[in-house]
């Protein structure tokens, strides 16, 4: 059963070198719906349009917005304790839930990268114990019931970067090679799919299926490849992509990047380094950023857009 536990308050961050695009949003870009993102360990929301910044949690990675956009499932923990999955309540004044639990690992080992089935009632999310017995993609109810593994390691080639389908009935998964397998919901008819493998980063497809993103490991550029013409065009971006993800149309892209800006640092040639965010569109490339951090080094490492229609 799950027990939701006081967290933090919906607090406003307000902090010497973060800004955001609170004015609004450019013409033609899309304003109102939520972003997640962590950066330095710690879990913050902005809107799309850079309003509305907020410190959500701390010693979190891997957002994911629920179905419903009411509900942040992550994962908590450090390399120390270990890792589990956790629920965070996004309009009940920061209450967060335990579904799996750290202290069964530990070790810098446990529990990370939630997905969401489209019901809304269900997460798939990867086990590293180090344990043939419990390695893999995972499945658990949202009352923390019902947790079983649906897909084992295969060929110590590893398993990661599982999604689940529209439709809830398949999983979609890399190997250690960057071979894209997929498999039905119920870890069964497990295969191979046909897409670019060679470098293969952090792919994500699209919302109507038809669109993979990917960072090239030989550039580092982020591309699009289109599953129908077989076409693959890069994202132009001014600065190196460390995590991105779709709008719920598939229309933009939310793209955490680093970046350096101008200072008065004469060891570096006058630049330090920058996290921003910045939105878009897959289509024509045009782009606007709603979020930069000048407080340190770290990067944006994780990245997720909550359900909206103007998305």
């Amino acid at each position: 059963m799950v027990r939701w536990l006081v967290g933090f308050g919906l607090s406003v961050v307000v902090a010497a070198g973060v800004s955001s695009a609170a004015s609004g949003a450019a013409d033609g870009f899309p304003s109102g719906s939520q972003i997640a993102f962590t950066y330095g360990g710690d879990l913050f929301t902005i809107r799309s349009d850079g309003g509305e910044l907020r410190l959500r949690t701390v010693d979190a990675h891997d957002p994911r917005f629920s179905p419903d956009g009411r509900t942040i499932a992550y994962s908590a923990g450090n390399q120390v304790d270990g890792w589990e999955i956790r629920l965070l309540a996004v309009d009940r004044g920061g209450l967060s839930a335990h579904l799996t639990r750290s202290s069964l690992h530990g070790h810098g080992r446990g529990d990370s990268q939630p997905e969401w089935f489209p019901s809304g009632k269900r997460l798939l999310f990867l086990r590293n114990v180090l344990s043939a017995r419990a390695d893999g993609i995972w499945a658990i109810d949202v009352t923390g019931h019902g947790g079983r593994r649906l897909l084992k390691p295969q060929d110590r080639l590893g398993i990661g970067q599982a999604q689940v389908s529209r439709n809830g009935k398949d999983i979609v998964f890399y190997d250690a090679t960057g071979q894209l397998w997929a498999a039905r919901a119920d870890g069964t008819d497990r295969h191979t799919i046909d897409a670019p493998r060679t470098a293969l980063l952090q792919g994500q497809w699209s919302p109507d299926g038809t669109r993979l993103a990917f960072i090239d490991g030989v550039d580092g550029k982020l591309k699009i490849r289109d599953t129908r013409t077989h076409r693959t065009h890069p994202v132009a971006l001014p600065a190196g992509v460390a995590s991105y993800a779709w709008s719920p149309t598939g229309r933009w892209l939310a793209v955490g990047a680093a970046s350096t800006y101008s200072c008065n640092d004469p060891t570096n040639d006058d630049l330090c380094p920058a996290a921003d965010i910045w939105i878009v569109n897959t289509d024509d490339g045009r782009r606007h950023r709603i979020y930069r951090n000048t407080t340190g080094s770290n990067d944006i490492t994780a990245i997720d857009w909550s359900p909206a229609v103007n998305s």
